[in-house]
């Protein structure tokens, strides 16, 4: 009997934000340069925020290219010194996306939030019929 096992899937995320230094005020055309760059590297997922690039791969390797081909393309326009920070979150037990993270933190702050307007409401109750609100109540 032949036992075929599961290959499991790492979803390592990470921030990026690389700076060229001497170059002026604006970066951007140097941040569109090298995301030109990384869209190119199979198996890298990235979204751009206002301060840094969140890249998702199965393997911190992929991730490490996608910093190695930014410093690169910032060389080739000739910058003279680039800065980056790099934070890296690399999930060994189970797989996590962006998405899945984003709404995980987006379903937590709904809760809260019925949660917070459940408890207002039954201390009103409580305060002007003297019991709380049944119907409002959320486990």
């Amino acid at each position: 009997m032949v036992r075929v096992l599961k290959k499991r899937r790492i979803v390592s995320i990470a921030e990026f934000s690389i700076h060229p230094i001497g170059t002026g005020t604006s970066v951007s055309r140097y941040v569109k340069r090298a995301l030109q760059d990384i869209s190119k590297i199979e198996g890298l997922e990235y979204q751009v925020t206002p301060m840094a690039t969140i890249l998702e791969a199965q393997d911190v390797h992929t991730i490490l290219k996608a910093v190695e081909v930014s410093h690169s393309a910032l060389r080739s326009m000739g910058a003279k010194r680039i800065s980056s920070i790099l934070r890296i979150d690399e999930r060994l037990d189970k797989p996590r996306t962006m998405k899945d993270k984003t709404a995980s933190v987006k379903d937590w702050y709904d809760r809260s939030r019925i949660n917070l307007y459940s408890s207002l409401l039954n201390r009103l109750c409580m305060k002007r019929i003297g019991i709380g609100c049944p119907l409002l109540l959320v486990s």
